[in-house]
């Protein structure tokens, strides 16, 4: 590359332009957020176009200041959000090419852009509004966070685009306004907008802040005594006043429903275990959710979803509580909101059915009784994977409309978008759904709306999930760790090539998921043929020879077991429409596999052989195994058990006990996974908010059998990881994570 040339003011390529001088960058006018190092790449790249730029020239023009002491993590990060930013791929390139090993080349056409604004679509700022007198009480001018230094982080973005109409042909604008731009390592926790549309409250690692949409002024909210810098504490809802908001606290003693001004004064308990969810529109009644104890796995994986609960209502002081809807066993309850006239709610419900199938409803019933009228049904998987026909979230609009949130069908599966049924007075269905937005590249949770109900609020959230591989050295430590998925996608671990050589993983990278094996010497995987469907969770089967994995059939309604050579070939059918919840194969040649099967509140365990099908039941249990794995021989079995402590059981293969273990100092481990000698096992621990691992987060952990914990890694950007280890015992395969959740609101949907 030659000496770096003048930048014009403004290029353009495809349908991108930018604002070298403003740092800027635009996708059809549309402003694209992209941090300061990746935008001096583009530029760099966009300087010499169809020219290799070297990693050792990015490093002295974007790295000249040495700060970054792992310049090649920092680059491939910087790398990553720049592809993500322009919607291109490393595998796939549209865009920039990389040369491997050696550096970057910008392979399409770059153009001067003449104008001195994008065209197509209109740009604002900032929303003009009059910030209201009200809440100039909110206390003297040093408890507010600068508005100046707030400007440097907070971009409120104004997009206008062109859409259909709900109720007829004519065209009308849709606005979308950025109002959050936490990172990836403090998102959003849950945010609402407030009655009258002016404020945003929102909760994050700080607590709960309020924030005038208008200029960016925000304000903290006292965090109760009672509650630790650690506990988890953010708004539920705005009452109809306007002064007051319901939040929720999710501490190691349990959860807690809140009353909070946010004129002065301290938070108000209402009620003690409750997960409150919204108020009516006259303010006398509050929505909540009663639940059993939760144990911290489930606070920190699903915060929401509260099983055997009940939806309750009381007033607005905490007292005269009641009983609206009853759960069971397979049964939770997500957001509950109030029909417009008060007389009604809506909520969803998910059911357990079959394996890790999900019935999903939202649903509709009247104060008084009855029966519930079904507004939105569908069937999706539980695990952690996606499913584009899952509804994220829902509210319900003064005009009578039910607005939620969904999945796009792949290859974009990581959008969602809003979609509307009209609901008659009497909370049966009126109208057949129909989609009232089409944005790409947000992914939809977290609906609130104002009382008039022309602005609503979305929290659009961003996860991804990597692959680290590091050395196992012989005092336990993990050495070296380094991300064998350099892209922004899922990318879960599952297994190891029995040469230990090679990791087994499933992405979405394409778009759709699939089954990928990556060796450590390789930089781009090799996708494993399993024919039609989504193949799921995966293990290796104990000569080596076959991946064995689930995969969702016939519209994500038949769910089987199936295997496919390593080595290449057709995929098997092994067992037909099961309810499989989870299997393993030990690693040991001849020995079976185990899976483990639902049939109503037993967890059946059996032995199955994946060349000829066979099973034989071995054990059952009563209590819910949230995890478990075979060791390498396949003679026993450890399993983390629902209750309060997360112990961890040590089996025999015809399921007697043979030892419990207490993990000292890590309550309520998440995962288990023995080591390749069988004599400790890795377990994950998931962030809680009173653990060693802090609020958000997770850790690795080596156990022994007496429970003695050694942290080999931990990463402070997910809720969840697990480590598994190699055959040889020499590496160690990890799922690591990030998350960025903020808050956007729209209006003339």
């Amino acid at each position: 590359m030659q000496t770096q040339p003048k930048i014009p003011a403004r290029l353009a390529f495809g349908p991108f332009e930018v604002n070298a001088a403003g740092g800027e960058l635009f996708k059809s006018g549309i402003p694209i957020r992209l941090p300061a190092q990746p935008f001096q790449i583009l530029l760099l790249l966009l300087a010499h176009p169809g020219d290799l730029v070297t990693r050792e020239e990015l490093r002295e023009r974007v790295w000249a200041d040495g700060t970054f002491v792992d310049f090649e993590h920092s680059l491939n990060v910087a790398m990553n959000r720049l592809r993500r930013a322009l919607s291109d791929s490393a595998e796939n390139p549209r865009y920039i090419q990389t040369l491997p090993g050696r550096g970057y080349r910008f392979i399409d056409s770059v153009r001067e852009e003449g104008r001195a604004e994008p065209l197509a679509f209109p740009v604002s700022r900032q929303m003009p509004a009059e910030s209201p007198k009200q809440f100039a009480k909110l206390g003297s001018r040093k408890t507010w966070i600068a508005a100046g230094a707030l400007a440097s982080t907070v971009l409120v973005a104004s997009l206008v685009i062109w859409m259909g109409s709900l109720t007829s042909a004519s065209r009308r604008d849709l606005r979308v306004q950025q109002l959050t731009t936490n990172s990836a390592e403090n998102p959003i926790v849950h945010a609402v907008i407030s009655p009258d549309g002016r404020y945003l409250a929102y909760g994050d690692l700080a607590g709960i802040l309020v924030r005038v949409i208008a200029t960016g002024e925000s304000q903290l909210l006292p965090r109760p005594r009672s509650l630790s810098p650690g506990d988890e504490w953010f708004p539920a809802a705005w009452l109809p006043d306007g002064t007051r908001i319901l939040a929720t606290s999710i501490a190691s003693t349990g959860v807690t429903g809140w009353s909070v001004s946010v004129i002065g004064g301290a938070a108000r308990v209402l009620r003690e275990n409750v997960l409150v969810q919204s108020a009516s529109p006259d303010g006398t009644l509050i929505a909540f959710i009663v639940t059993r104890r939760m144990s911290p796995v489930e606070n920190a994986i699903n915060r929401r979803l509260m099983r055997n609960s009940e939806i309750w209502i009381m007033a607005s002081d905490g007292e005269n509580a009641r009983r609206v809807v009853s759960g069971d066993n397979l049964t939770y309850f997500g957001s509950v909101r109030w029909s417009p006239d008060g007389k009604r709610i809506a909520y969803q419900e998910y059911r357990l059915a079959d394996g890790a199938l999900v019935d999903y409803t939202i649903e509709i019933c009247d104060l008084k009784g009855g029966t519930p009228s079904i507004i939105v049904s569908r069937r999706h998987y539980g695990g952690e994977s996606i499913d584009h026909n899952f509804p994220e979230d829902f509210c319900w609009l003064r005009d009578g409309r039910i607005v939620y949130a969904v999945r796009e069908p792949p290859p974009n599966i990581r959008d969602s978008n809003l979609w509307a049924v009209a609901v008659e007075k009497s909370g049966r269905l009126h109208s057949p759904p129909q989609e009232i937005t089409k944005l790409s590249g947000f992914h939809m949770e977290g609906l609130s709306a104002t009382t008039d109900g022309t602005k609503l609020l979305v929290e659009s959230s961003s996860d991804q999930s990597y692959v680290y591989v590091g050395r196992l050295a012989a005092d336990g430590k993990l050495e070296d760790p380094r991300r064998l998925t350099p892209n922004q996608r899922y990318n879960t671990p599952y297994g190891w090539t029995s040469d230990s050589k090679t990791v087994i993983f499933r992405s979405d990278r394409t778009g759709t998921f699939a089954l990928y094996k990556q060796a450590l010497d390789q930089e781009v995987p090799e996708m494993i043929v399993t024919g039609p469907g989504n193949p799921m969770m995966t293990r290796v089967s104990p000569d080596g020879a076959w991946l064995i994995y689930q995969t969702l059939m016939d519209g994500q309604r038949e769910y089987r077991l199936m295997r496919v050579p390593l080595a290449g070939g057709r995929p098997q059918v092994i067992l037909e429409r099961t309810a499989v919840e989870n299997f393993d194969c030990p690693r040991r040649p001849g020995a079976p596999c185990v899976i483990c099967e639902s049939r109503g509140k037993e967890k059946i365990f059996s032995t199955i052989d994946p060349s000829s099908s066979a099973r034989h039941e071995v054990f059952r249990l009563v209590r819910d195994a949230l995890n478990w794995r075979l060791s390498s021989d396949g003679s026993r079995i450890a399993m983390i058990l629902d209750s309060q402590q997360g112990s961890i059981e040590v089996r025999s293969l015809t399921g007697q006990m043979e030892t419990t273990i207490e993990v000292k100092g890590w309550p309520n481990p998440f995962t288990v996974d023995w080591a390749a000698d069988d004599k400790t096992l890795f377990v994950s621990h998931a962030g809680l908010m009173a653990s060693p691992s802090g609020p958000i987060g997770a850790t690795i952990l080596r156990v022994d059998f007496e429970g003695h914990a050694q942290p080999v890694w931990e990463t402070r950007g997910a809720r969840y990881a697990w480590g598994i280890p190699s055959p040889d015992g020499k590496y160690l395969a990890i799922r690591g994570a990030t998350t960025e959740r903020n808050a956007w609101m729209v209006e003339n949907f």
